[in-house]
């Protein structure tokens, strides 16, 4: 096995002080308070949004240092850098001819903080990811599962703080951190009362993603499935298909109603641009916004200052290119293109939080086809994608291969005991 004299200078590092132990507590806490911070009613507040990134950001200063700033992604992946750079660019410029100039600068800060604290935040997360997402998960659960059970009646929709789309991204998000939790017990309770209080906002976009989601990671972590769990999926599944032929007759006629009734496609209480005409609608305004201006948009987080998009464009690609035009969805490619790559060779060397991560994404970008912003801080769900789409590189010395990466044997075989652990942690 590789030896720990391989790993960097700057991985090798205890990074286990009381002040770096303090700040991965601070990371949960703030990705849980972001929840309950920006609004607390009705309407958001972008000024609570501010505050939310306002407190974490000077400990993190002190803790880090320049490592904030100078993240160790950037100097492993320079394209992600560039396209970071090439995006905040076109925001600020975009701010000059906004519809909406003042929100469009708010969120430019937002977005740059956002950006420096992703980044940064690796280098007390790199070997800890485990317990940063677990903490998270067990920490937002319980918030939620009070919330839930004092305010909701158990009849519409759950929407105690938030819009029930909004809840239902949170709750996805949770789904996904809820994976990293080592306990069983305690991981089958928030996943089971995630998957409730998901199932009690009646968001079709986020049921659906987490579906995806969990069936991704499902696909990636097959081959360190026990072998027992492996024949019991695969009779499972042939269980159900032979079921399915069997009553081919009666699930012809009843998949539609079964289809319509668990998605609520025909509920009239649902709202306004709700059911999936309205949204198409609402697309139609927006390609013809994009068509329009096509090359510099119409501002940062302008786009429901658009004529017939107050309600949003419910579609955070087009929202994207009618806000930031061709050049910024360029550069948003890049980043997700240079994040999903890393991640897919991180996963197939078997390092768990790229799994994760990875599943999250996949699942994310189902669910930005329905809603309204690809990039946004407003969630801890948005929040950990752009997290996981900066994850550095395996902290090693030389080249990023197979035969020399950290966590392997010599023969380049993986030891998924090693990979991103250069100290044992526990789960809470």
């Amino acid at each position: 096995m590789i030896s720990l004299t391989n790993i960097s200078t700057a991985y090798r590092q205890a990074r286990n002080k009381p002040r770096h132990k303090v700040l991965r507590w601070m990371i949960s806490l703030w990705l849980t308070g972001i929840i309950f911070l920006e609004n607390l009613g009705e309407q958001i507040s972008l000024t609570l949004l501010l505050v939310s990134f306002a407190w974490i950001i000077p400990w993190a200063l002190l803790t880090l240092g320049r490592h904030l700033i100078s993240a160790e992604v950037y100097k492993t992946r320079p394209a992600t850098l560039r396209a970071m750079v090439a995006f905040l660019a076109v925001a600020v410029l975009s701010c000059a001819y906004s519809l909406n100039i003042s929100i469009s600068m708010m969120y430019v800060v937002i977005t740059c903080a956002g950006f420096i604290l992703c980044g940064g935040l690796w280098h007390v997360i790199v070997g800890h990811e485990t317990q940063v997402l677990s903490r998270f998960a067990v920490l937002s659960t319980a918030g939620l599962t009070l919330i839930f059970l004092s305010t909701y009646s158990g009849v519409g929709r759950f929407d105690s703080i938030r819009n029930p789309n909004s809840i239902g991204l949170i709750l996805f998000g949770i789904v996904a951190a809820s994976l990293a939790i080592r306990a069983v017990l305690l991981r089958a309770v928030c996943l089971g009362a995630c998957l409730y209080m998901l199932w009690s906002t009646q968001s079709r976009s986020a049921m659906i993603g987490t579906v995806l989601m969990l069936a991704v990671y499902l696909a990636l972590t097959w081959r360190t499935l026990p072998r027992a769990a492996k024949w019991l999926s695969i009779f499972a599944s042939l269980g159900l298909v032979a079921v399915a032929i069997a009553n081919s007759s009666f699930w012809a006629g009843d998949v539609n109603t079964f289809v319509t009734t668990a998605l609520r496609l025909s509920d009239p209480d649902r709202g306004i641009n709700s059911n999936f005409t309205s949204r198409t609608e609402l697309w139609r305004i927006a390609l013809a916004g994009c068509k329009e201006h096509w090359l510099g948009g119409i501002g940062y987080r302008a786009h429901d200052s658009y004529p017939g998009l107050e309600m949003t464009a419910h579609n955070g690609y087009l929202a994207l290119w009618l806000e930031t035009g061709v050049f910024g969805v360029m550069a948003m490619f890049l980043l997700f293109y240079s994040g999903v790559r890393e991640l897919i060779a991180q996963s197939r060397r078997g390092l768990q939080p790229a799994k994760i991560g990875l599943s999250l994404i996949a699942g994310y970008l189902f669910i930005c086809f329905f809603e309204r912003y690809l990039i946004n801080f407003g969630t801890p769900t948005s929040i950990l994608v752009l997290m996981f789409l900066l994850i550095p590189r395996p902290p090693i010395q030389g080249p990023y291969s197979p035969q020399n990466t950290f966590g392997f044997h010599a023969r380049g075989k993986l030891d998924a005991q090693s990979c991103y652990r250069p100290q044992h942690t526990n789960s809470l």
